[in-house]
């Protein structure tokens, strides 16, 4: 993360290939660095780096230090985006009706919806009958004809260019509101900031599919298409199973400003709640958020941080045992 950003900050590129091609180094990196020591470290550097840089630039009265994160003020702490507000304030009978209404209306997208529910105690069972999505015969089919669409892992087509750019530019924002964490330079015990910015950082390093929804009168069912297709690839896929520690889909609506819809009513009600009607609420982690633009992050078994300590020591009696082997 130190890296990236400190790259990112002295590198003035325009070029959107450029600038998308430094945020998927990073994303492609997802395991490997969350996995490492180097990962686990930038968490206590981040706070002496600033502290220590703090320090000398205040004698100097010199900007304070960048890209670790900013000192505190008086304005409120950053957002989490990885603490979901509660989804409704149903009550079960209102749940009860308003999840009937929903796999009536949307009766068609039962067989997708069938391969992300793994549970046969999911309340979505009442409405959707659970299918084998490992046996050739259940497999799904994709088509102009199906409501859900393949996507692919990056833009394409005519417009790949301008939403490449659209993504860029989204990233930056999310790379912005990373290092906009406050850090405390008089502490040297590790805090809540710091917590979060491990948090924010290691899910922006699991993002490595990225797609942009035009805006218009068709968003909603645009939207609707893209974050479903998504979810579907997230828990079927075996590359996105595997992933070690999550994987995770950025979805971005061009237009902020479309009046067509009401993005957190829609996120809330059409993603979070059907997700946890089919008891996948837990194994999907979905935040709507606004960097620039409206976008919807889709992150499959985010998990916990890594006790990097206790896998040191796993290792270390492993390492014990072949010596052991030599003896």
């Amino acid at each position: 993360i130190k890296s990236y950003i400190n790259y990112s900050s002295s590198t003035q590129s325009s070029d959107p290939v450029m600038k998308l091609t430094r945020a998927i180094m990073l994303s492609v990196a997802a395991s490997a660095v969350v996995e490492s020591g180097a990962f686990q470290s930038a968490f206590h550097r981040r706070r002496s780096v600033v502290v220590a840089q703090f320090a000398k630039n205040k004698k100097s009265n010199q900007p304070a230090a960048k890209g670790f994160g900013n000192v505190p003020s008086s304005s409120a702490a950053s957002k989490k985006t990885y603490v979901p507000e509660p989804i409704s304030d149903f009550d079960e009978s209102d749940s009860e009706e308003a999840m009937s209404e929903f796999f009536q209306t949307y009766s068609e997208w039962h067989p997708l919806f069938a391969q992300i529910i793994k549970s046969p105690s999911a309340p979505a069972t009442a409405h959707v009958n659970i299918v084998d999505s490992e046996t050739s015969e259940n497999e799904l089919a994709f088509g102009e004809e199906t409501p859900w669409s393949k996507l692919p892992q990056m833009p394409s087509g005519e417009q790949k260019d301008e939403h490449l750019l659209i993504i860029s530019e989204v990233l930056d924002a999310f790379q912005k509101a990373l290092t906009d964490i406050p850090v405390n330079e008089i502490s040297q015990e590790e805090d809540e900031n710091d917590l979060q910015f491990l948090e924010e950082g290691r899910r922006m390093l699991l993002l490595n599919r990225f797609n942009v929804v035009n805006a218009g009168s068709s968003s909603q069912l645009d939207l609707f298409r893209y974050c479903w297709s998504e979810i579907h690839h997230l828990v079927t896929d075996e590359e996105s199973i595997a992933a070690e520690g999550g994987s995770g889909s950025l979805i971005i609506l061009d237009d902020s400003d479309d009046d067509s819809l009401d993005f957190d009513h829609f996120v809330k009600t059409y993603i979070r709640l059907p997700l946890s009607w089919m008891g996948m609420g837990d194994a999907i982690e979905v935040a709507g958020l606004d960097r620039g633009r409206s976008c919807v992050r889709l992150i499959h078994n985010v998990g916990a941080i890594p006790d990097l300590d206790e896998r040191d020591r796993q290792i270390d009696e492993f390492v014990d045992g072949l010596e052991g082997l030599d003896k």
